[in-house]
């Protein structure tokens, strides 16, 4: 659930970030703030700061930066709404559930109840693959090299094939009935199973996955539908791969690979449940991670797993690459006769998702027949013109020049023309700016123009007045920054003294938290001394002219054109005076 703001900002300021930091990180002070070793990224000279007076960190090394909500998150790899309930409990200070009523409380306890019986049942099914009835699954743990670090850390077990032993032992543990059958465990599908206990991202076991020991039955079954368990929304090694604190996950098959390849020391993967992968996993990967290493079976039916899962992936925002281990039918089979280092070298030189699609296309055609080239470099042509970077677009090209024989300047006319609204933007070139000009537009230029400026508004009245007349929020290049300088207009409006640390704490995502904090680090209104209203009057040129030249690119209305041309002259004429 979402808190109120006053109660996100009363944990926030409850804790000190120069205190959180130190459990952490050993500062040590210089001048009015502390420095160490960066907890993000490997260094040898401190470039890690935080400021108590500003209630910041941030790294000069990695650029990791924001509040106390932020640095639980990252540290931790928490969700903002678990970091704040990290952050609360710190303080011993109670959280506000909202709408209590008796239907919400039996629905917690209900699912208290299923949490506290999967516990109890993953207990005994450890006790129970570690003693004489076990040994089947034991042995055939052995067989596939898993060992007893492996076995514990994932707490493995065995379900015996004696009906009546877990419902026995569940009776025994005074386990509420009614619960119970709500737990999906009464006439359990898993007698004479190996099981594996499925758990959340705070370690806590929502379901189980069970493998058969023989021919008979399906070879893997998973937990039903449960209070606590939705396979369509889990991932099995999510609780390992948060801590792991790589910004790149896993993807693998099947819960050996993720637990082969922890025990190896990747502890970064993660497994679907026995379910096609789908948008749900994306929004939970997205949480934790930046990118996903798709690693599926070398067959037919793992290749159709990767097409399938890359388009969903990259809808969700997160960075794709494919790794094929040749020679090899899983990563299990991959680590057992290679090791970990093999194995990391190819994890090093996994494919991204463009070249993926490119290799299978290629594969597909005789590159020594005029015709394969051709349908070769059409298909490829089609891949290309999904891509919004330029440079990568004529990276690609080249390579696949290279490839077929066909020249790149060819290959970039048919990308062009395959690609989206491509005729809208050869059209535009030459009226308004030329395809330099259109390349050139410089992003971090005018982020830095917007961070400025709002770090102007947030420190001064008078500024933030002249801000608010000449420029729309909407109008700066990032919706995180729209969002801040609605906040600090908000802000001025009430009266209320603006803080950087506060104002981070309106995003619940790392990375709008680490943008809205860089604001904070720019200098403000000292830095520009008597020069502050030409300083500002070129910042906002640089804003406006960047989002009027930006939405002319998307357009080959030549009445729209017109109008963007007097948008250009007028904001040309902009000149701030500031008293």
């Amino acid at each position: 659930m979402m808190y109120p703001r006053e109660v996100i900002e009363d944990v926030r300021i409850g804790n000190d970030i120069v205190g959180l930091a130190s459990q952490y990180v050993t500062l040590r002070q210089r001048g009015g703030s502390y420095v160490g070793l960066c907890p993000f990224h490997r260094e040898k000279t401190p470039s890690f700061t935080v400021s108590p007076d500003k209630q910041l960190y941030y790294c000069f090394g990695c650029g990791a930066s924001g509040n106390v909500i932020s640095f639980a998150m990252q540290i931790e790899n928490y969700d903002f709404t678990d970091a704040l309930r990290f952050l609360a409990d710190r303080i011993r200070y109670a959280l506000p559930e909202k709408e209590l009523s008796p239907e919400y409380l039996r629905q917690i306890k209900l699912k208290e109840d299923v949490y506290e019986i999967n516990r109890t049942a993953a207990k005994f099914f450890y006790e129970r693959l570690n003693s004489p009835v076990g040994a089947g699954a034991a042995a055939y743990l052995d067989g596939r090299g898993v060992g007893k670090r492996a076995r514990v850390a994932f707490g493995l077990g065995y379900c015996p094939e004696d009906k009546n032993e877990l419902g026995d032992h569940l009776a025994s543990a005074g386990v509420n009935k009614n619960s119970l059958s709500r737990a999906g465990l009464v006439g359990s599908r898993f007698y004479g199973r190996l099981m594996f206990p499925i758990f959340d991202v705070s370690g806590r076991v929502t379901g189980f996955g069970a493998r058969s020991l023989n021919d008979g039955g399906a070879k893997y079954l998973n937990s039903p539908e449960t209070p606590v368990f939705e396979k369509s929304k889990n991932l099995y090694g999510i609780n390992f791969a948060r801590l792991s604190r790589r910004r790149e996950f896993i993807l693998v098959e099947g819960y050996t690979d993720v637990v082969s390849l922890y025990q190896y020391g990747f502890k970064n993967a993660v497994a679907s449940l026995g379910t096609s992968f789908n948008a749900e996993h994306v929004r939970l990967l997205k949480k934790y991670c930046e990118g996903v290493v798709l690693l599926f079976d070398s067959d037919e039916a793992g290749a159709a797993a990767v097409d399938k899962a890359i388009p969903i992936i990259e809808a969700g925002g997160l960075k794709v690459n494919v790794l094929r281990l040749a020679g090899a039918k899983d990563p299990d089979e991959f680590l057992r006769t290679n090791g970990p280092e093999a194995f990391a070298e190819r994890l090093a030189d996994a494919q991204s998702a463009v070249a993926y699609k490119i290799g299978g296309i290629k594969d597909k055609h005789d590159l020594g027949k005029t015709e394969g080239r051709i349908a070769f470099t059409t298909g490829a042509a089609g891949v290309l013109s999904q891509l919004t970077n330029m440079i990568e677009r004529d990276a690609y090209i080249k390579q696949i020049a290279a490839d077929s024989g066909i020249s790149r300047e060819a290959i970039a006319r048919e990308t062009d023309k395959l690609t989206e609204r491509g005729a809208e933007f050869v059209a535009n070139r030459d009226p308004r700016l030329s395809y330099a000009e259109r390349g050139a537009l410089n992003e971090r230029g005018v982020t830095e123009a917007a961070k400025a400026a709002i770090s102007l508004a947030a420190a001064d009245a008078r500024l933030c007045g002249a801000i608010r007349e000449n420029l729309d929020p909407s109008e700066l290049p990032s919706p995180v920054y729209t969002k801040l300088l609605e906040a600090v207009f908000e802000a001025r409006d009430a009266g209320r003294h603006i803080y950087g640390a506060e104002l981070v704490s309106i995003f619940t995502e790392i990375d709008e938290q680490k943008k809205a904090s860089d604001v904070f680090a720019t200098a403000a209104v000292d830095a520009y001394g008597e020069n502050i209203g030409k300083t500002l009057t070129e910042l906002l040129k640089k804003i406006k002219l960047f989002k009027i030249e930006r939405d002319a690119m998307l357009t080959a209305d030549p009445v729209k054109l017109r109008e963007y041309t007097g948008m250009k002259n007028a904001v040309g004429g902009l000149d701030i005076k500031i008293n």
